[in-house]
């Protein structure tokens, strides 16, 4: 073993390279990147195809161009309506992905969703929903996820200096979006 890939123990775990060994009864839990992770397996199997989608709970992959030869037209959910969009981006070759704290709630207690911050081991607030765009759905995904946990403000800036595409959908129902969202239009 040479020194560079000497184990190093960090939170429970020993890190090899490339591999990654748990060294307790510790679990790794990949649920947060699998959907984004699946997506972009499909699509790599769908590449020949001229245009396709591919819906995976709301997370989203569009390629090439639609049926009537256009980008691909996709809506935003309203968090606080689930039958109505929020917005529309018109995008083709790129992921679409949305954390959100309005779908997956305690049977128990109706405020507690399942997007937890980890340093405070509290359920993340201050939003209802971000859609970050990326070309890989795991990206966008994990940055949806994290902008999330980070709040609206942190969450911005955030996505803004890693140039991705977000929008921030407030407790209050205030719109937030990074400079490179193309929001095509706002509905009530």
């Amino acid at each position: 073993m040479s020194l560079s890939n000497l184990p190093r123990k960090r939170n429970g775990f020993e890190i090899f390279k490339p591999l990654l060994h748990t060294i307790s009864d510790s679990t790794l839990d990949l649920g947060g990147i699998a959907k984004g992770l699946a997506i972009d397996l499909a699509a790599k199997e769908l590449a020949e195809y001229e245009g396709f989608a591919i819906n995976a709970g709301g997370d989203i992959y569009v390629f090439g161009i639609d049926p009537q030869g256009d980008a691909w037209t996709i809506g935003i959910e309203n968090p606080l309506s689930p039958h109505a969009l929020i917005g529309t981006v018109q995008v083709t070759n790129m992921a679409i992905c949305t954390s959100g704290s309005y779908k997956r709630k305690s049977p128990r207690n109706p405020l507690v969703h399942h997007l937890y911050n980890p340093l405070t081991a509290q359920v993340a607030t201050g939003l209802l929903s971000c859609t970050v765009m990326a070309p890989l759905a795991v990206v966008a995904d994990s940055h949806a996820t994290a902008a999330f946990l980070l709040g609206p403000q942190d969450g911005l800036t955030f996505l803004t200096d890693m140039g991705f595409a977000g929008l921030f959908i407030t407790e209050h129902m205030e719109r937030l979006l990074t400079p490179l969202m193309p929001i095509k239009e706002y509905l009530p």
